[in-house]
């Protein structure tokens, strides 16, 4: 055959083309044989086209019509679909008769078989022997249909209602069942698959759902493409799909997938598996995302009570803490006492959940801990092995004495540098000692030149002086609080105080020219030139910043730069030296806090 044969029976010329395509669409020819068709296939006259499950193609004819065959649809080309024009002819032009073709095609032959056309540039039988050999076949149309009485009988069609759609064809054409994944059948690639997720993914908490990991088990060997679909069915949040990479054996994976993106709760998982002739099995199973835990909850608290912040050798045995604000999806919680020593064991007991829903720690005994300083972490693990954690100090000692001081005020020490005189400054000491009738006062061994002052009583800290403040000069000043007992032990300890910037304090300065040269160009000098000209402010509040413009820049002739100060020129036709030999601009520079200040400058023009 030549190239712009086909194999099966058609009516003539294509009357239109397959421009769009989405899954499986067959084509059933006029002599009965079936084809599936790709982008760009012609389609004939007399023609069946089959929508198969959810395929769809969209079909342009030749007059710039289209039509579109989906959701199982089934549709023959005919004058109610496509119509000749009135002056149009349908010529079957071949080197076999008519009849010859028709005899051939109800004898059981393929009719391709005697469709020997010429290639293209030979010569034909026509050419070399007259015209004796040619039949032509002429059928002038006048909206009436012509068919060849071989294929199916079209007085035989019938019409079938389907999923909401209604099918015409030959009465020995099985309309597609209006499913969109055919149920598996033995020989669909999914008969016995199965998909199989970690048991650590099953629940999957913050940690494992940067990386999941998904394989489908005895999946058929016609299966081409496997794609993956992870949904969380939340309108809002977009799936998430991942092509399956074929491992052998049946077995197909996607692994590292990030599911941070879907909302917490049942994902459904979603495998798509395509075989080699382009049908489309699913297979479904199901995860459960749980990204949250308690250390985004603000509400977990861990207390150590009062009188055991510093315990002696008389309290070491019975150290109360107090948890709060759990999550009720809290698997487990424990409370580990540790003194930073690797050579001494931690003390670790684990709070049990009571009748009401809290989680009760025990009084614990750490008289195996060395003096000093002693950690105190709570760790909460959720059902989805969520870990969060809670820290807080307590003070051991052997003896009766005054303890290490603290600060009691759990604020940031944070106060801005022009904060009135009495001011707090979130700093409160503490000292304890054991003895019931010791009695601990305080007082500032440093205390800034005078900046600070403590109440003896209390141990708050307030501001004394604040003229001795300076952002500028100091962002985090310390004091030294020391505690002294009635017994005469004492203790001490230096404590940072933050102070923010107080931008008001300090305006703009005058704007200069930092540029030294001489502000002198020539009148035809090209744009952009900087004209030695250098616009400087200064703002003495160390966060604030200073920016450029130009209030006056002499008719759009200059322009500075907003960062630098550095003017140059913006449009040199507006320079002209006979008409004036020194133009001005005005120059003006802006705070962050608000303040500005301007200033003038003569730009000396040379004549060109």
């Amino acid at each position: 055959m030549s190239d712009n044969q086909v194999s099966f029976a058609t009516l003539g010329n294509a009357v239109g083309f397959v421009v769009q395509l989405e899954g499986v669409v067959r084509v059933q020819a006029i002599d009965g044989s079936e084809r599936t068709i790709k982008q760009g296939d012609p389609i004939f006259y007399g023609e069946t086209v089959v929508a198969v499950g959810n395929g769809s193609a969209t079909i342009e004819f030749v007059d710039g019509a289209q039509i579109i065959v989906a959701n199982e649809a089934v549709v023959e080309i005919t004058d109610e679909i496509f119509s000749f024009g009135s002056d149009q002819e349908l010529v079957a032009d071949a080197t076999t008769d008519a009849e010859a073709l028709q005899q051939a095609i109800l004898a059981g032959v393929d009719p391709t078989l005697i469709q020997d056309a010429p290639a293209a540039g030979e010569q034909t039988n026509a050419d070399t022997q007259g015209e004796s050999d040619r039949v032509d076949v002429t059928i002038s149309r006048s909206n009436l249909t012509a068919l060849p009485d071989y294929g199916y009988d079209t007085a035989n069609s019938r019409s079938v209602e389907s999923g909401g759609n209604v099918y015409y064809g030959p009465t020995g054409y099985k309309v597609p069942e209006a499913t969109t994944f055919p149920a598996p059948t033995a020989s669909s690639p999914v008969e016995n698959a199965s998909v199989t997720v970690p048991a650590a993914n099953l629940v999957t908490n913050a940690q494992e759902a940067t990386s999941v990991t998904v394989t489908l088990e005895n999946i058929g060997s016609t299966a081409q493409t496997v794609s993956i679909t992870f949904s969380d069915n939340d309108p809002n949040t977009p799936d998430i799909t991942v092509a399956a990479t074929n491992l052998g054996g049946g077995q197909w994976q996607v692994t590292g997938v990030d599911l941070t993106s879907l909302s917490d709760g049942d994902i459904a998982v979603t495998a798509l598996v395509t075989d080699d002739g382009g049908n489309q099995s699913e297979l479904t199973g199901e995860i459960t995302l749980d990204k949250s835990a308690d250390a985004e909850t603000p509400e977990l608290a861990l207390e150590v009570a009062a009188t055991d912040l510093v315990v002696d050798s008389s309290e070491v045995n019975d150290v109360s803490v107090t948890l709060s604000g759990i999550d009720p999806d809290a698997a487990t919680v424990t409370v580990t006492f540790s003194d930073g020593d690797p050579t001494t064991p931690d003390v670790v007991v684990e709070a049990q959940k009571n009748a009401t829903g809290e989680w009760v720690v025990p009084e614990t005994d750490i008289s195996g801990l060395k003096d000093g300083d002693i950690t105190v972490k709570a760790k909460v693990i959720d059902e989805a092995g969520n870990e969060s954690t809670k820290e807080t100090a307590i003070e051991k000692i052997s003896e009766s004495g005054i303890s290490a001081v603290k600060d009691s005020d759990a604020d940031v020490n944070t106060i801005s540098e022009s904060a009135a005189n009495g001011t707090e400054v979130q700093i409160t000491g503490l000292a304890t000692d054991a003895d019931a009738t010791d009695e601990v006062t305080y007082s500032l061994t440093n205390d800034y030149n005078g900046a600070f002052t403590i109440d003896a009583t209390t141990g708050v800290v307030t501001v004394a002086d604040n003229t001795k403040l300076d952002y500028e000069s100091d962002t985090a000043p310390t004091i030294e609080i020391t505690a002294t007992s009635t017994d005469g032990s004492s203790s001490k300890a230096t404590f940072t105080i933050n102070l923010t910037d107080d931008t008001s304090e300090s305006g703009i300065s005058a704007v200069k020219d930092s540029d030294a040269d001489v502000n002198t160009i020539s009148e035809s000098a090209a744009n952009g030139t900087e004209v030695q000209i250098t616009g400087l402010a200064t703002d003495a509040d160390a966060t604030d910043e200073v920016t450029y413009s130009l209030t006056n820049d002499y008719n759009g002739a200059f322009t500075i730069d907003a960062t630098t100060g550095v003017v140059t020129v913006a449009d040199n036709t507006k320079l002209d030296y006979e008409s004036d030999t020194a133009p001005t601009i005005e120059i003006t520079a802006t705070s962050t806090d608000g303040s500005s200040s301007k200033a003038t400058f003569t730009i000396n023009l040379t004549d060109d």
